[in-house]
């Protein structure tokens, strides 16, 4: 957090000069021009919101959203410029309030050029998960939005970086029926996509591993790692509660130890591993995450 002090004009009397303290989170601040925006989206009443364009301020801000509609477009346009060319600017948001046919005029008066970081939106979900997603640290991995075109998922992440999946690529999209490919569903939290009739899934992560081998390698690296953590922590436990990997009704020794070597485990095995350490499902999955975290931290520190 930064403290800064500025001189704020008072309206009545624009000559006598007001000094405030105004505290700055350094990290997130989002410049709102468009009020409906405010009452839409609750997730701003929890953060920095500036209402006026003040250039000293906002430069301070590491990560700058702006919201304004389409009319509002010439208000914003400096502020804008300034922090695209400070490589401060993470989103544009412009909500349509006139015809979407007139954006590009409205563009073109405001002196705003198409930037790769402007979106324009109706669906007010959309800036909810992005800003959801940048208070995370997750905007990367979570979907802001996306559309069917030419066979193909656009999609978009709330880093606003595209990707274009065709549906042959996997599996599963491709078992989607040609009708309802456009039938989908965004998580609000942009986790996954959803095709309801054909009840498929998709996460951003399976969309990379499709259409980027290198992405695929490294995602499946990563997997394998955890995975190992993971049967680690398992055999941890059980040897705590002085368990034989031949105590588990239901699995041979065999199966417990390549669960334990890192194979994968399905919700019925965990339910087993559960009863064996005489826990519920819960209770044997809290005390794992409770291992796994410890683990990670002494990782981070050795």
């Amino acid at each position: 957090m930064l403290r800064i002090k500025t001189l704020v004009k008072q309206r009545l009397d624009e000559t006598v000069p007001m000094l405030e303290t105004i505290t700055i989170d350094s990290d997130m601040m989002v410049l709102l021009r468009d009020e409906l925006v405010y009452q839409r989206i609750p997730l701003l009443k929890t953060m920095q919101v500036q209402r006026t364009p003040v250039s000293r301020i906002l430069h301070l801000a590491k990560n700058l959203f702006v919201f304004a509609s389409t009319t509002q477009l010439s208000q914003v346009e400096n502020i804008v410029r300034r922090a695209n060319d400070n490589h401060h600017l993470r989103t544009l948001f412009v909500r349509e309030d006139i015809n979407s046919n007139w954006l590009p005029q409205m563009l073109y008066e405001s002196n705003v050029r198409t930037l790769k970081s402007m979106i324009v939106y109706s669906d007010f979900k959309v800036p909810q998960r992005i800003l959801k997603a940048w208070q995370m640290g997750a905007q990367n991995q979570l979907i802001a939005n996306a559309t069917y075109f030419d066979d193909k998922l656009l999609v978009i992440n709330c880093a606003l970086e595209e990707f274009k999946l065709p549906f042959d690529k996997t599996i599963a999209t491709a078992n989607i029926p040609l009708k309802e490919r456009n039938l989908f569903e965004i998580a609000d939290d942009g986790s996954y996509i959803y095709w309801p009739k054909s009840d498929v899934h998709i996460d951003l992560d399976s969309i990379r591993c499709a259409i980027d081998e290198a992405w695929k390698e490294r995602s499946e690296a990563i997997r394998i790692m955890h995975d190992k953590r993971y049967g680690q922590v398992i055999a941890f436990l059980r040897k705590e509660h002085k368990l034989r990997q031949s105590d588990i009704t239901g699995l041979s020794e065999r199966q417990v130890r390549r669960i334990e070597a890192g194979d994968h485990t399905s919700f019925d095995t965990l339910k087993l591993l559960a009863d064996a350490h005489g826990m519920k499902l819960n209770e044997y999955l809290n005390n794992i995450a409770l291992l796994l975290y410890d683990s990670s931290k002494k990782n981070s520190t050795s």
